[in-house]
């Protein structure tokens, strides 16, 4: 009998999580285009005070704005700083071609041209913003980050996009539904531990 009903069980996740969903179909195009346009949307939130976040002159001292900043990451100023030394450009020129990677980046994801050079692009930036200066990120930089991070990860250009028509095979196969299902997993985990986290009362 429990082996009757570990079959069941099997058959029912493997229902869940592999059998083709027709209400999965627009999922990729809809995930991709929607991540693009909130991360275009943020960014051009804090367009205006970009250099008073994160400039050398900002509201924040450098070394106080990039307190408990990860090694691994570099930060705007640390960036700023090399492509001065490289390119000899000064920090307003650093901060325009910041702005027109974001939204040039931004846009190719939308579009779907060149979708996991656009989005690893994104999710280099974003990672620059969110952990380069930790004082300035909240709660939506994380799922910025997740989100961009399973851009890269997850075939999102294999519909409705212009990689789709230049790479004709590209996408066929492909079932969403996996991999919607997957997020929905992180997700519901993701927010049960910022749930349980704020319940214990060490991050209200």
């Amino acid at each position: 009998m429990s082996g009757v009903r570990s079959v069941r069980y099997g058959r029912a996740l493997n229902q869940l999580f592999h059998s083709r969903k027709a209400q999965d179909y627009y999922f990729l195009p809809f995930f991709r285009i929607s991540v693009a346009i909130l991360f275009l949307v943020h960014w051009c939130a804090t367009w205006a005070d970009f250099h008073l976040l994160y400039g050398s002159s900002g509201i924040l001292a450098t070394d106080l704005a990039e307190l408990f900043k990860e090694s691994w990451i570099p930060s705007f100023s640390q960036v700023s700083q090399l492509l001065t030394r490289t390119l000899g450009t000064p920090e307003a020129a650093n901060i325009f071609l910041f702005h027109a990677c974001a939204v040039g980046g931004s846009l190719l994801l939308a579009l779907g041209f060149l979708t996991r050079p656009s989005a690893i692009l994104l999710l280099i930036m974003q990672l620059i913003m969110a952990k380069g200066a930790y004082l300035y990120a909240y709660g939506i930089d994380y799922f910025k980050t997740l989100a961009l991070f399973y851009c890269c990860v997850f075939p999102v250009g294999a519909q409705w996009s212009v990689d789709s028509r230049r790479l004709r095979a590209y996408g066929r196969a492909v079932n969403p539904t996996p991999l919607r299902r997957f997020l929905q997993l992180h997700m519901c985990i993701a927010y049960f531990i910022s749930g349980l986290d704020k319940t214990l009362g060490s991050n209200c």
